[in-house]
């Protein structure tokens, strides 16, 4: 269960360093992924696709689409905090995936 973070005053409420904002942003993905993923499916990303994801989270979208994108195509993350935007098994990142 996710423990509520202590409020501070003026203290923006999503803070990336929170303990336990990555399990914050798994609820998220749960949530969104379901919905997100056959928008973009009807959008038709393919191989060779070029994509940027902004905002990009857990990564789990970024995952997605560089599957879908393939070795010909290149996704582009971004987001405030990049530390939990990494690949939730182990081995290195998809190669056609950046994260900055």
């Amino acid at each position: 269960m996710v423990e509520a973070q202590p409020a501070e005053s003026g203290a923006y409420i999503f803070d990336a360093s929170w303990k336990q904002e990555r399990e914050r942003l798994g609820h998220l993905e749960a949530v969104w992924d379901p919905e997100t993923i056959p928008h973009l499916e009807s959008v038709g990303v393919g191989e060779g696709w070029h994509c940027a994801e902004i905002g990009a989270g857990t990564g789990s979208i970024a995952e997605w689409l560089s599957r879908q994108v393939g070795a010909t195509g290149h996704v582009v993350t971004t987001d405030i905090e990049t530390k939990c935007s990494v690949p939730k098994v182990p081995g290195p990142m998809d190669p056609a995936m950046t994260s900055r």
